[in-house]
């Protein structure tokens, strides 16, 4: 029989790996609460002024007492069953969704029935707004200004997705939006083809049939507004779908692919800013529904209609207001 000695060292010798990744990730945890320790302990003002950023007995302290708070917890299980609700709503509808945007251009045709029922789709950027007199709608804007126009009008409804940040700061609110990017690229003529979507629990991507082709999509992105596409995260899409359908070609050419890039207008607490104005009664939002805007704009569109008509919402709004963040 072997001895414990000799148990022991076979352990080590098949662990080895492991154990060195062991202390190294130990020994770099400790040389960083060292780090944070004496350079918030000594104030260094060096790139970072630590004199801001809390000592981690601070933070330990903190992190103690809101522990202690029955109220944590309660808020930790309000946000995972939203979390849930939300992704369960997404798979059972946006995937069907999905489908019909793709093969039977939704979009397109919602804005061909609203410009057939005398609506009008201007394209050009907003510089700003005109506002009326004091005694007017409460002195709210009265024109949208664009470049080479002005637009008369008597409500402004702001639900411009992530670029609604800079048209209601323009119309004096300050909102906690942002966005995050997703990417996505299309091959076209791909050697197989899914009936219907399929989802990599894995690489956390979407695989849809569509008319154009096989469109991959997802991923998450906090780049803003100006930031440059990198494509890389399309192209690193395009390699993982490759990986889920062997069949596809190995060497694909630029000239079979679609790159794409959008912009999610998420907010912190994942719930869209939808209401009217605190400063303006004829200014309605109407944004930051996240990776659900097709989900949640007809409801959305229902609100607004009935907020600009001057009758009750069909839903209750307080949760969504803009008063939520101060």
């Amino acid at each position: 029989m072997r001895s414990v000695a000799a148990y022991t060292k076979l352990w080590l010798s098949l662990h080895r790996g492991r154990l060195r990744a062991l202390a190294v990730g130990t020994l770099s945890l400790v040389l960083f609460l060292l780090s944070w320790h004496l350079l918030t302990k000594y104030r260094v003002n060096f790139h970072v002024r630590f004199i801001n950023v809390p000592s981690p007995e601070m933070v330990l302290e903190s992190l103690t007492k809101t522990m202690r708070d029955s109220k944590f917890f309660m808020h930790v299980m309000l946000s995972c069953r939203r979390i849930f609700f939300g992704f369960t709503i997404a798979a059972i509808v946006a995937v069907p969704l999905g489908l019909v945007m793709g093969r039977f251009r939704l979009v397109r045709e919602l804005a061909a029935l609203f410009a057939q029922n005398s609506g009008a789709i201007v394209k050009a950027k907003v510089t700003g707004f005109g506002f009326g007199p004091p005694n007017e709608n409460d002195g709210g804007p009265n024109s949208v200004q664009t470049a080479d126009k002005s637009i008369a009008c008597d409500a402004v409804v702001v639900a411009a997705g992530a670029w609604s940040k800079k048209l209601t700061a323009m119309l004096g609110h300050s909102v906690p939006l942002d966005t995050e990017r997703g990417y996505h690229v299309v091959l076209r003529d791909p050697e197989t083809m899914p009936r219907r979507p399929i989802s990599s629990a894995e690489g956390k991507f979407f695989a849809t049939p569509m008319d154009g082709g096989l469109r991959v999509a997802g991923t998450v992105e906090f780049a803003g507004l100006e930031a440059p596409p990198d494509w890389r995260r399309s192209r690193m899409l395009l390699r993982q779908a490759q990986d889920m359908f062997p069949a596809l070609a190995r060497d694909i050419g630029d000239e079979r692919l679609s790159l794409w890039m959008g912009f999610r207008p998420s907010m912190p607490d994942s719930l869209p800013i939808i209401g009217p104005s605190r400063r303006h009664r004829n200014v309605v939002h109407a944004f930051g529904h996240g990776h659900v805007g097709l989900i949640g704009g007809a409801m959305t569109g229902r609100i607004v209609a009935a907020l600009v008509d001057g009758a009750a919402p069909p839903i209750d709004i307080a949760p969504f207001r803009v008063e939520r963040f101060g």
